[in-house]
């Protein structure tokens, strides 16, 4: 396939190679902005922690992209410079190899124990998040969890399409909130309590929520990999 089959704003994950470690690579959320020719386009520089991530010139970027025709797919690319265009920092990407396809790593599900709360509301809320300081929320625990939705194990059914505003806490300290719907809730096999595996989709999350969850969940892949290698 070629570069000008890509939308213009699609977003785009970015697995960067260290320059100094050749065995860490960084994990980034970005978006396309423009495309130059067949082989060089431009992107938004990722932001981490409310920073620009710091990104050397010469770095190997392999960026992935979900295309609504072909799927999840990537492609191998350098950084070739940056710029500052009307206070967006850009970042100038050479495209080195053709597209492939590859697994769907940003929605790879992990089975993972997680402290998780809820809350519902109405879906009239404006998109934005709204001060939560006051909402009183449910504890429960995911079942496991992907970059687009989790499944959590609750104490009440809850009707598919019921709106809820997430906290679902990671092992470092770091909480992540996001909105979501719930798909489905049945019953569970555990015999001694009524619990209830609720599927929930991820519906508004923000950038540095989802590339924390990424991260996380790249990385716990990733340790699954090497443990299943030895």
């Amino acid at each position: 396939m070629s570069i000008k089959e890509v939308k213009i704003g699609t977003k785009l994950e970015l697995e960067v190679t260290d320059s100094f470690n050749s065995d860490k690579n960084y994990l980034y959320v970005s978006q396309l902005l423009d495309i130059i020719d067949e082989e060089n386009i431009v992107i938004a520089a990722p932001i981490t922690e409310s920073r620009l991530a710091f990104v050397p010139n010469n770095s190997r970027i392999v960026v992935v992209l979900n295309h609504p025709k072909y799927g999840l797919i990537a492609f191998d690319g350098i950084l070739v410079s940056k710029d500052t265009q009307d206070s967006i920092s850009l970042f100038y990407l050479n495209i080195t190899g053709d597209f492939y396809k590859i697994q769907r790593r940003n929605h790879y599900r992990l089975e993972i124990m997680l402290d998780a709360y809820y809350y519902e509301f109405l879906d009239n809320l404006p998109v934005k998040m709204q001060d939560t300081n006051g909402i009183s929320y449910i504890k429960e625990y995911t079942k496991d969890i992907s970059g687009s939705g989790a499944c959590i194990v609750t104490n009440n059914e809850l009707s598919d399409g019921t709106h809820l505003i997430l906290k679902i806490e990671l092992p470092d300290g770091s909480e992540i909130e996001t909105r979501g719907i719930v798909i489905r809730s049945f019953r569970s096999d555990n015999i001694n309590t009524v619990k209830y595996n609720t599927g929930v989709k991820f519906t508004a999350m923000s950038k540095k929520n989802e590339e924390l969850l990424i991260k996380f969940i790249f990385k716990k892949q990733k340790e699954i990999l090497n443990q299943k290698r030895t």
